[in-house]
């Protein structure tokens, strides 16, 4: 029981320790904006560049699925 509750207390004390937000990084990345960023976020208004224009963005697909062929979306239904 003693063992079991010694465990446990690390256990807890660890996982506590792990989540601290100073050391929270998502995948691994540092906090760092780009200076492109920093300038958007001041100044928004100056990068609406949206005149009516067609915008083209590049897309890749992955479609994943069993080996049989099944579990996957269709291409006619992923667009």
């Amino acid at each position: 029981m003693r063992i079991g509750l010694l465990f446990f207390l690390l256990f807890s004390f660890g996982l506590a320790r792990a989540q601290s937000k100073s050391e929270l990084h998502p995948c691994g990345t540092p906090p760092y904006k780009t200076p492109w960023l920093k300038r958007y976020q001041t100044q928004p208004q100056a990068f609406d560049q949206r005149r009516g224009e067609l915008l083209y963005v590049p897309l890749t697909l992955h479609l994943f699925g069993y080996a049989d062929g099944s579990g996957a979306l269709r291409y006619d239904q992923l667009l």
